[in-house]
């Protein structure tokens, strides 16, 4: 997870979502999802690429974004999530890349 600057919350964090002409997913790190318990959770509709996941954006990043957010207020934190988008033309190298296992 990458810091920002600071805007009205404690510690806003960016997150980069790539989109192309049909998908879009979300960028976190492995040790996020580990963090967060959800490895096990995971759809093979979400990608991976070393240590860094795509997550897709209907499912998988939103069950991210919900845990991510109660996992922060359980440690008393108000926490912003930026996200900055990225175009990856037509389609993105991401479909290209292995699926996601756990």
């Amino acid at each position: 997870m990458k810091t920002a600057k600071h805007r009205n919350s404690e510690m806003p964090v960016v997150f980069t979502r790539h989109v192309d002409s049909m998908n879009s997913w979300l960028e976190v790190h492995y040790f996020s999802l580990v963090e967060l318990k959800l490895t096990a959770l995971i759809s093979g509709a979400s990608y991976r690429d070393g240590d860094t996941v795509y997550l897709e954006e209907d499912g998988d990043a939103s069950l991210f974004r919900k845990a991510w957010y109660r996992y922060m207020q359980n440690r008393g934190m108000d926490v912003d999530i930026e996200v900055e988008e990225i175009f990856d033309g037509q389609q993105s190298f991401i479909a290209f890349l292995p699926p996601y296992h756990s």
